[in-house]
């Protein structure tokens, strides 16, 4: 199982909009037992272009589910192709539904943590 938590640089710093989250850390759990911890394996680039990088908690400024703007968050959710997983803050219609078309499910995270590391010990360890 793999995990993308929606980060703001290499440091790994939860970054609270999932769409528009500069990096993406992944973590992989290489057994299928629950007991195993999940692994820092790699950071990820969004591939988005519009992201507003100054309002990380902010909702899309766009409404638009058609066009450029859909096409770019079908880009950030192919980044994710094989995560079984995005823990972010909040996620817009459209990230949300790009990243469903590529079977990621969205874990809220309200929790008060801004480590990656942290955030994913809360979430999925039993």
């Amino acid at each position: 199982m793999k995990i993308a938590i929606a980060v703001k640089d290499a440091s790994s710093e939860f970054f609270g909009n999932g769409g528009h989250a500069p990096r993406f850390a992944i973590y992989a759990r290489k057994s299928k037992k629950e007991s195993e911890p999940f692994l820092f394996e790699e950071t990820r680039t969004n591939s988005r272009t519009d992201r507003v990088l100054d309002i990380p908690d902010e909702h899309c400024p766009h409404g638009d589910t058609h066009g450029e703007a859909t096409k770019e968050h079908y880009d950030m959710a192919k980044v994710l192709h094989d995560c079984d997983y995005l823990v972010a803050k909040r996620v817009c219609q459209n990230s949300a539904e790009a990243l469903l078309n590529y079977g990621i499910k969205i874990k809220k995270y309200t929790g008060e943590s801004k480590e990656s590391d942290t955030i994913i010990k809360e979430l999925f360890t039993l």
